[in-house]
């Protein structure tokens, strides 16, 4: 029988639905206390961003970066080409994006830099293709059909 796909993936809620101010940030955190995303042994993402309400005069810039150390706050982490999401602006906010990206650190994080005003917004990743799949890393499933 296939593996279900509870069994092969990690889901990683890696920014909290949440309003965020205008400023920079890893994870949903401020650029100084951000960590990791931890995707070692898994092969690929896909990055699930959902945006609510973006003021008129905002804009939301989201993109992936990574690091082999789970540090990701600044100038710890790099930047992965092609790894942005289309900016966000009241013109096109209440709408998801969705990326796919082959991971090529240990450690990831979603940058997101909110200008001008709030923008309102969540994020996950969801973690596939495992070299090597331990056990806990394995999606807590509420109901198995």
């Amino acid at each position: 029988m296939a593996n279900k796909l509870s069994e092969i993936t990690k889901t990683i809620m890696a920014v909290k639905p949440d309003s965020y101010a205008a400023g920079t940030y890893y994870n949903g955190a401020a650029d100084t206390s951000a960590v990791g995303l931890d995707v070692r042994g898994y092969n690929e993402v896909l990055v699930v961003l959902t945006n609510g309400d973006t003021q008129t005069v905002g804009t939301n810039t989201v993109t992936i970066v990574g690091t082999n150390s789970s540090t990701v706050s600044g100038s710890e982490c790099s930047a992965i080409s092609g790894a942005a999401f289309t900016v966000v602006t009241s013109a096109n906010d209440n709408a998801v994006q969705i990326a796919n990206l082959n991971v090529p650190y240990d450690y990831l994080a979603v940058k997101s830099v909110v200008a001008t005003s709030a923008s309102e917004f969540g994020c996950i990743i969801i973690a596939s293709e495992p070299d090597s799949k331990p056990a806990a890393d394995i999606a807590s499933v509420v109901f198995n059909v």
